[in-house]
């Protein structure tokens, strides 16, 4: 069950991850826990099933056979068992949803802290998250105390109700005694047959009582096998696969993030870069150009309008395969708990790529040199999230692992924005030679130096500030400046200093 709800989850797109209610800490509660929850309840109540059906049943009918009158009379303690576990239920039920979701809540405020604990000790917040934590829990505390109550009253309530029936059991069994109406033996008979049906009823009903409880559990599993199939699943086999060149064309694109719908980032955005041409896109920040980025690789889907690589609309392109082709590397890259070497080959089989060729993607990097005075190489594990190195070793090691794949485009957002000077020049030397056939997309703080080699470049500007930003914005071929998710003003350095626009004033401000 675990693998299957692994893989659903694994095969949604980006958008099902930015709703609150998949945060990393509720994922993990409904794989791990729910999932455990309905195993365990599934597997201990199923076996008592059939036995607590038939042996109330077999008991009731013998003991109707020897004397009904009291056979009815012990058996009123069936639906006395049967109304305090229905309100058991009906007021359990409420108190475990409640339950489940303060324990989400406090699993998905651990995960955001654990996941953040270097930040967290930097600014001194250990207390303050201690505090949230505290108060997070309470709402839970007081779950678990209300069904504490329900439970014990529902106990008391069927102790009570069982010992009054004995009691009564044995007043009408005097009488009916010296009626003549029954022996004690039989007498006897008829109680331990009632009791010993009872003792399997009440198991019964408490199954049922448990299974309300996994009801939750299996609410949420549910909800996560029946999410419906993303349309840009890695997974899926439908889908072109074609060579690409580079050329990038997005006509009349509108986008909203489906968790902002009511926020437009990108209004009927027409922009067109061919293969070979050099590009850059200004604008302030949340003009969209990050969205752009994620549009070309088919993170999000267009609202409106479409994307074409080549003459290829996005769409039709098979997502894993436009992945392979279209690699990223982020502001803050991700790394994982191995060796250098699997980082930089991640993703890639064994056979699929060469020493040689980590090595080569290393050195295109400027990290080799840094990997080869190190005990044990490339073979070193590098810590949760890449922990024992700095941020521009780590920057580095994500820019190796991108060229290693050889991408047709590869997307740069800020990715040298943790690097010094002196290895953002390397890189930049480094990248020259990565290949003439690779589109190269980059949204960065800074804009990178100029390219001498055939290869099509988006450098995304969050904003111009420093003057050798915009020494190298004059050498490109052409400037987009996006303004409110749209296309603003277009044209060289000197065409648009000329029109003394929304580009010349950002010019003169810088």
């Amino acid at each position: 069950m675990r693998l299957t709800m692994f893989r659903k989850i694994m095969r949604q797109g980006c958008a099902y991850f930015d709703e609150e209610r998949n945060s990393p800490g509720r994922i993990l509660q409904k794989i791990i826990n729910d999932s455990s929850s309905l195993n365990k309840i599934m597997e201990s109540k199923l076996d008592l099933l059939i036995p607590a059906i038939i042996c109330p049943a077999f008991s009731f009918v013998a003991a109707m056979y020897i004397n009904w009158k009291m056979a009815l009379l012990c058996s009123f303690q069936f639906p006395a068992y049967l109304i305090t576990r229905i309100v058991q239920i009906k007021e359990g039920t409420k108190r475990q949803r409640e339950m489940v979701n303060e324990e989400n809540n406090a699993a998905n405020l651990v995960t955001v802290v654990l996941s953040n604990m270097s930040t967290i000790k930097a600014y001194n917040l250990q207390e303050h998250f201690y505090s949230i934590f505290t108060e997070t829990l309470e709402p839970l505390a007081r779950a678990m105390k209300r069904q504490s109550v329900i439970s014990s009253f529902v106990f008391a309530c069927q102790f009570s109700f069982t010992y009054i029936l004995i009691a009564i059991t044995l007043y009408f069994g005097k009488v009916m005694m010296l009626n003549n109406e029954i022996t004690v033996f039989d007498y006897m008979r008829v109680v331990l047959l009632t009791q010993f049906g009872a003792n399997f009823f009440s198991q019964l009903v408490a199954s049922v009582s448990d299974l309300s409880k996994a009801r939750i559990a299996a609410e949420n599993v549910v909800a996560v096998l029946k999410e419906p199939a993303n349309d840009i699943d890695n997974l899926t086999e439908e889908g072109q696969r074609p060579k690409l060149e580079g050329s990038i064309t997005m006509n009349n694109v509108s986008f909203r993030y489906p968790t902002r719908p009511v926020v437009p980032i990108l209004n009927k955005l027409n922009l067109k870069v061919k293969a070979g041409q050099s590009v850059a896109l200004v604008g302030p920040s949340g003009s969209g150009k990050s969205s752009i980025i994620s549009l070309i690789q088919r993170m999000y889907t267009p609202t409106d309008g479409d994307v074409f690589l080549d003459n290829f609309n996005v769409r039709s392109i098979n997502p894993a395969y436009l992945r392979r082709v279209v690699v990223s590397v982020g502001q803050e890259p991700t790394l994982f708990s191995f060796t250098i070497k699997e980082n930089i080959m991640y993703g890639m089989m064994e056979n699929e790529v060469t020493m040689e060729q980590i090595i080569a993607a290393a050195k295109v990097a400027d990290i080799h040199d840094f990997i080869s005075k190190l005990p044990q190489g490339y073979e070193t594990e590098i810590g949760e999230f890449g922990a024992q190195l700095s941020g521009g070793q780590r920057q580095r090691i994500a820019i190796a692992r991108a060229i290693v794949r050889k991408p047709a485009i590869l997307l740069l957002d800020e990715a040298t924005a943790a690097l010094d000077s002196t290895s953002e020049k390397a890189v930049q030397l480094a990248l020259e030679k990565a290949g003439k056939s690779c589109t190269c997309i980059q949204s960065q703080y800074f804009v990178l130096h100029h390219f001498s080699m055939d290869l099509t470049r988006l450098l995304t500007m969050f904003c111009i500030s420093v003057a050798h930003r915009l020494s190298t914005i004059r050498g490109v071929d052409k400037i987009f400046v996006i303004v409110d998710g749209a296309v603003a003003e277009e044209g060289n350095h000197e065409q648009l200093i000329t029109k003394r626009g929304i580009y010349y004033e950002m010019t003169m401000s810088a």
